[in-house]
């Protein structure tokens, strides 16, 4: 273990964004691809799909860009993610899209938008005018865009899903004042990272046998996550946290105005939860977070190489996450035989809640007796299709019993209700029997 300072803080949240307290710069999450719109995975992205559309590209060029530029650059031109304001304007436009910063379907939800009218995020001037001034140039660029219509379902649509709190929790036991967030989803400064190994995405400071770095240090790497607390409260905080050895087990906390807490984890090979406390000596620290606006939470670099994959945030003081079986990940089963014609066929995909403002579909597949000619998935919220979410419509291929994988990539879709009044079904252009 290492150094004074361990640390608790926990806090509630119905919106958990990322964005990092830096220069004029926008942060967090929403996910674009317009209707035929393939974007390429860059940085944090978790959605992953194919080339960027020219189209799209010389749009955000010839409006938002030069704002994001003239703006953002001292944050998001090169060390902190997503690099919106990037000097390469493919990268720009990509980390825009895929980091979920514009919602073409509905221009004033952006979060770039958002985060100068509601956070007042580093304006550079009038928040409002800037906000308005943000919000006109994303629609500028939807216009300069080929129409895509929000439509909606072929005859080849599965039932409704439950409502998305219901399929994480469908015996009703998790408290409404505990969230989980996905350290994946925070705004990261480098050399703060994304990692994926296996089926474990998680943030860390890789090791370069770097000393410890004092909370003060301005070249430490870090995650910021936005969150508005249900209430002013008192909170804690978990962290999923991997810490291979004695050099790599501590990281500094700060939720809200409180200042930097120095959180001493323990060595665990594996990823454990460890409630954050104060110092070597396990100080208790419950943080109060006002109700009032958003807040951050900030995760900064102390020592490299400790591995961080979920946090969560609770005013329960009975909660805590080792093994309560509650998660913000489950598979969605939809039996298909209906429309398929293959009796006892099955579509799952996994899904999570990847922040506030957004869900995270990985692994699309069909368990089938039979092969299956599959095309063009749509993911439908409250029945209706949002053409920005178009990742899995390049599906086309045939599905077998040894093969049943339909994409390989994750896709982040926008909430419209929020987790209890979001239902989810699924479309197809094909789906039917291979003779």
């Amino acid at each position: 273990m290492k150094r004074s300072t361990k640390y608790k803080i926990l806090s509630i949240s119905t919106i958990a964004t990322m964005l990092l307290t830096y220069n004029q710069c926008m942060a967090p999450k929403r996910t674009n691809s317009k209707n035929g719109l393939n974007f390429s995975e860059n940085g944090v992205s978790s959605t992953a799909q194919p080339a960027s559309n020219a189209n799209s590209v010389q749009a955000f060029k010839d409006t938002l860009y030069p704002v994001t530029t003239a703006r953002c650059v001292s944050c998001h031109g090169t060390s902190q993610s997503p690099l919106h304001a990037s000097s390469n304007l493919q990268i720009a436009h990509d980390s825009i899209v895929n980091n979920s910063k514009v919602d073409f379907v509905n221009p004033e939800n952006s979060r770039m938008v958002l985060k100068l009218k509601n956070d007042r995020h580093n304006c550079w001037s009038d928040c409002n005018s800037n906000a308005t001034e943000m919000l006109n140039k994303i629609r500028e660029w939807k216009l300069l865009m080929p129409v895509a219509q929000s439509s909606t379902t072929s005859s080849l649509t599965t039932k409704e899903s439950l409502s998305f709190s219901q399929i994480l929790d469908p015996k009703n036991q998790s408290s409404q004042d505990t969230i989980y967030l996905m350290a994946e989803s925070g705004s990261l400064k480098t050399p703060m990272v994304k990692t994926t190994v296996g089926n474990t995405t998680y943030i860390t400071i890789p090791e370069a046998g770097s000393a410890a770095k004092a909370s003060t240090a301005t070249d430490s790497g870090t995650a910021n996550f936005s969150i508005k607390v249900n209430r002013s409260d008192y909170y804690k905080i978990f962290l999923l946290v991997s810490s291979p050895d004695t050099g790599s087990d501590s990281i500094f906390v700060k939720a809200a105005n409180s200042d930097y807490k120095e959180f001493q984890t323990g060595v665990s090979t594996d990823f454990v939860w460890k409630e954050v406390k104060h110092t070597t000596s396990n100080i208790e620290s419950i943080f109060y977070i006002p109700g009032d606006k958003e807040y951050q939470i900030e995760l900064k670099q102390r020592e490299d190489g400790i591995k961080i994959a979920k946090i969560a945030v609770s005013s329960d003081p009975s909660f805590a996450p080792f093994g309560s079986g509650f998660s913000n990940k489950a598979t969605l089963s939809m039996p298909i035989s209906d429309i398929s014609g293959v009796a006892g066929s099955v579509f799952e995909i996994d899904i999570e809640d990847y922040d506030s403002f957004s869900y995270k579909f990985t692994n699309p597949r069909i368990k089938t007796s039979q092969n299956l000619k599959v095309k063009n998935l749509k993911v439908l919220v409250n029945r209706s299709y949002n053409p920005q979410h178009s990742t899995y419509t390049i599906v086309n291929k045939t599905i077998t019993s040894g093969d049943s994988s339909l994409s390989p990539y994750s896709m982040i879709v926008l909430k419209d209700k929020g987790n209890d009044a979001d239902y989810f079904s699924f479309s197809f252009e094909v789906l039917e029997e291979v003779k």
